[in-house]
């Protein structure tokens, strides 16, 4: 099933997590979770009840929440040495509303996984973050941000232009995105 291939979310997960502890200039961060055997983590979000999600496995490169326990996440087939993936790109729809995890850390039942939608003109989508019912994308290969409708599935290249392109002595061109008030 393509959806295995996608989606690999840990509720316990690895190598090493902060989290800042005061909200300044010069806030101290503390090491909550250390997690052996993992070389990177790509982008993470937040559940309501504090579970932090986060994947590991490679062409998973962005994640976002535009309601409580559902969550996006940007994948391609991510091989080779150029951060290219044209014509492998998609959305996922990861929907947490009815996972039931036992004590011993297992599935009583799992998460609902769906595609949202292909992007195949897109190089690799990368950041993610929500814009209303929306979802911004940044394509770290082609320099553009793209506008996702994930109900109408319609999207759209919303910035293309030289503060988001990439540079020759570069890999990667724009990347995270953050929008604040929502």
């Amino acid at each position: 099933m393509r959806s295995s291939i996608f989606v690999s979310i840990a509720l316990v997960f690895s190598t090493s997590v902060a989290t800042l502890t005061e909200r300044s200039r010069n806030a101290a961060l503390s090491v909550f979770a250390t997690i052996p055997d993992t070389l990177n983590l790509e982008n993470l979000a937040l559940r309501r009840n504090g579970d932090i999600i986060v994947y590991s496995a490679s062409g998973l490169l962005g994640i976002a929440k535009l309601e409580k326990d559902v969550f996006y996440v940007a994948g391609a087939n991510v091989t080779g040495s150029t951060p290219i993936a044209i014509g492998t790109n998609a959305v996922w729809k990861v929907d947490l509303r009815g996972l039931k995890i036992k004590k011993d850390n297992t599935l009583s039942k799992p998460a609902k996984v769906s595609l949202v939608t292909e992007i195949p003109s897109a190089g690799l989508l990368n950041g993610m973050t929500e814009d209303n019912s929306r979802l911004l994308l940044s394509d770290s290969a082609l320099g553009q941000i793209l506008l996702l409708n994930v109900n109408t599935k319609d999207y759209k290249t919303t910035i293309n232009d030289e503060t988001t392109a990439g540079r020759p002595e570069r890999l990667v061109a724009a990347n995270g995105l953050c929008t604040y008030g929502f």
